[in-house]
Protein backbone atom coordinates (compact mmCIF):
# COMPACT_ATOMS: atom_id res chain seq x y z
CA UNK A 1 0.00 0.00 0.00
CA UNK A 2 2.81 2.67 1.33
CA UNK A 3 5.59 3.63 -1.07
CA UNK A 4 8.64 1.52 -0.73
CA UNK A 5 11.53 3.77 0.52
CA UNK A 6 15.07 3.22 -0.85
CA UNK A 7 17.89 3.16 2.24
CA UNK A 8 22.03 3.00 1.44
CA UNK A 9 20.68 0.42 -1.04
CA UNK A 10 18.19 -1.60 0.91
CA UNK A 11 14.27 -1.28 -0.07
CA UNK A 12 12.21 -0.69 2.91
CA UNK A 13 8.82 -1.38 2.11
CA UNK A 14 5.11 -1.67 4.21
CA UNK A 15 5.73 -5.18 6.50
CA UNK A 16 1.58 -5.83 5.51
CA UNK A 17 3.25 -6.87 2.20
CA UNK A 18 5.00 -10.13 4.12
CA UNK A 19 2.63 -10.17 7.81
CA UNK A 20 -0.30 -8.64 6.96
CA UNK A 21 -2.06 -9.73 10.45
CA UNK A 22 1.13 -9.84 12.40
CA UNK A 23 -0.10 -12.25 15.38
CA UNK A 24 2.98 -14.59 15.17
CA UNK A 25 5.57 -11.84 15.29
CA UNK A 26 3.87 -10.18 18.37
CA UNK A 27 4.03 -13.66 20.42
CA UNK A 28 7.91 -14.10 19.74
CA UNK A 29 8.61 -10.26 20.60
CA UNK A 30 6.22 -10.93 23.57
CA UNK A 31 8.55 -13.82 24.42
CA UNK A 32 12.10 -11.81 23.67
CA UNK A 33 10.90 -8.76 26.13
CA UNK A 34 8.97 -10.97 28.73
CA UNK A 35 11.06 -14.42 28.86
CA UNK A 36 10.24 -15.43 32.02
CA UNK A 37 6.27 -15.55 31.10
CA UNK A 38 4.40 -19.04 30.34
CA UNK A 39 2.14 -16.78 28.16
CA UNK A 40 0.47 -13.84 27.13
CA UNK A 41 -2.63 -11.74 29.60
CA UNK A 42 -4.26 -10.35 26.46
CA UNK A 43 -3.63 -10.16 22.57
CA UNK A 44 -5.29 -7.41 20.72
CA UNK A 45 -5.46 -7.42 16.78
CA UNK A 46 -6.45 -4.47 15.57
CA UNK A 47 -8.16 -4.22 11.58
CA UNK A 48 -8.73 -1.59 9.26
CA UNK A 49 -12.31 -2.90 8.68
CA UNK A 50 -13.81 -4.72 6.30
CA UNK A 51 -16.78 -4.62 3.80
CA UNK A 52 -20.08 -6.20 4.28
CA UNK A 53 -21.04 -5.53 0.83
CA UNK A 54 -20.78 -8.67 -1.37
CA UNK A 55 -18.91 -8.24 -4.69
CA UNK A 56 -21.24 -8.04 -7.96
CA UNK A 57 -20.91 -10.38 -10.28
CA UNK A 58 -20.20 -9.26 -13.82
CA UNK A 59 -22.30 -10.90 -16.95
CA UNK A 60 -21.61 -11.43 -20.47
CA UNK A 61 -17.85 -11.18 -22.19
CA UNK A 62 -16.47 -9.44 -18.70
CA UNK A 63 -18.10 -12.27 -16.58
CA UNK A 64 -16.50 -14.97 -18.51
CA UNK A 65 -13.22 -13.11 -18.64
CA UNK A 66 -13.59 -12.80 -14.65
CA UNK A 67 -13.83 -16.04 -14.23
CA UNK A 68 -10.38 -17.10 -16.42
CA UNK A 69 -7.73 -19.03 -14.83
CA UNK A 70 -5.52 -15.56 -14.32
CA UNK A 71 -8.12 -13.53 -12.73
CA UNK A 72 -9.24 -16.79 -10.46
CA UNK A 73 -5.58 -17.28 -9.47
CA UNK A 74 -5.15 -13.43 -8.75
CA UNK A 75 -8.32 -13.88 -6.41
CA UNK A 76 -7.00 -16.54 -4.51
CA UNK A 77 -3.77 -14.85 -4.20
CA UNK A 78 -5.29 -11.92 -3.00
CA UNK A 79 -6.68 -14.28 -0.25
CA UNK A 80 -4.27 -15.78 0.91
CA UNK A 81 -2.98 -15.00 4.27
CA UNK A 82 -0.56 -12.31 3.89
CA UNK A 83 -3.19 -10.74 1.93
CA UNK A 84 -6.62 -11.14 3.83
CA UNK A 85 -6.06 -9.87 7.60
CA UNK A 86 -8.64 -11.63 8.87
CA UNK A 87 -7.58 -15.21 7.23
CA UNK A 88 -4.34 -14.48 8.68
CA UNK A 89 -5.14 -13.57 11.91
CA UNK A 90 -7.05 -17.29 12.03
CA UNK A 91 -4.24 -19.21 10.56
CA UNK A 92 -2.12 -17.88 13.21
CA UNK A 93 -4.68 -19.31 15.69
CA UNK A 94 -3.94 -22.79 14.19
CA UNK A 95 -0.37 -22.80 15.50
CA UNK A 96 -1.10 -22.45 19.00
CA UNK A 97 -2.25 -24.34 22.07
CA UNK A 98 -5.74 -24.14 22.54
CA UNK A 99 -4.98 -22.92 26.32
CA UNK A 100 -3.95 -19.76 24.70
CA UNK A 101 -6.49 -18.45 22.66
CA UNK A 102 -9.21 -17.56 25.03
CA UNK A 103 -7.00 -13.71 25.59
CA UNK A 104 -6.46 -13.10 21.99
CA UNK A 105 -9.14 -10.95 20.39
CA UNK A 106 -9.29 -9.39 16.56
CA UNK A 107 -11.08 -5.93 16.45
CA UNK A 108 -12.68 -5.60 13.04
CA UNK A 109 -15.39 -3.15 12.14
CA UNK A 110 -18.06 -4.27 9.54
CA UNK A 111 -18.69 -1.03 6.87
CA UNK A 112 -21.07 -0.97 4.75
CA UNK A 113 -20.30 -0.62 1.09
CA UNK A 114 -16.91 -0.07 -0.39
CA UNK A 115 -13.91 0.23 2.41
CA UNK A 116 -12.49 3.69 2.30
CA UNK A 117 -8.60 3.96 1.53
CA UNK A 118 -6.34 4.19 4.61
CA UNK A 119 -5.20 7.16 3.81
CA UNK A 120 -8.74 8.95 3.15
CA UNK A 121 -9.05 11.40 5.87
CA UNK A 122 -12.07 12.77 4.69
CA UNK A 123 -13.76 9.83 5.37
CA UNK A 124 -13.06 9.82 9.17
CA UNK A 125 -16.21 12.03 10.55
CA UNK A 126 -18.73 9.55 8.96
CA UNK A 127 -16.85 6.79 10.34
CA UNK A 128 -16.06 8.07 13.89
CA UNK A 129 -20.65 8.24 13.59
CA UNK A 130 -20.32 4.04 12.94
CA UNK A 131 -21.67 1.96 15.66
CA UNK A 132 -18.69 0.04 17.50
CA UNK A 133 -18.93 -2.93 19.39
CA UNK A 134 -16.30 -4.79 21.63
CA UNK A 135 -16.97 -7.93 22.10
CA UNK A 136 -18.06 -8.66 26.06
CA UNK A 137 -15.45 -11.35 26.73
CA UNK A 138 -12.85 -8.66 25.93
CA UNK A 139 -14.44 -6.35 28.59
CA UNK A 140 -14.41 -9.21 30.84
CA UNK A 141 -10.68 -9.99 30.20
CA UNK A 142 -9.42 -6.30 30.15
CA UNK A 143 -11.60 -5.51 33.35
CA UNK A 144 -10.00 -8.70 35.20
CA UNK A 145 -6.34 -8.15 33.97
CA UNK A 146 -6.62 -4.25 35.59
CA UNK A 147 -7.89 -5.64 38.98
CA UNK A 148 -4.40 -7.36 39.58
CA UNK A 149 -2.49 -5.05 38.24
CA UNK A 150 0.43 -3.19 40.58
CA UNK A 151 3.37 -0.83 40.18
CA UNK A 152 6.18 -0.83 42.07
CA UNK A 153 7.28 2.21 43.96
CA UNK A 154 11.28 1.67 43.58
CA UNK A 155 13.07 -0.71 41.98
CA UNK A 156 13.65 -3.93 44.29
CA UNK A 157 16.95 -4.99 45.95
Amino acid sequence: YFQPKELLGLCLQDGGVRANNPLAIALRESSIIWPMAKRHDLLLSVGTGFSTSPPSRLTGILGRIWEGPLPRLFRAMMCSPSMDRKQGFLEALNYLPYLLTPDIFRLDQAIDGTLPRLDDVCSLEAMSNMDFAVPAELVRTILASAMFFFELDETPI
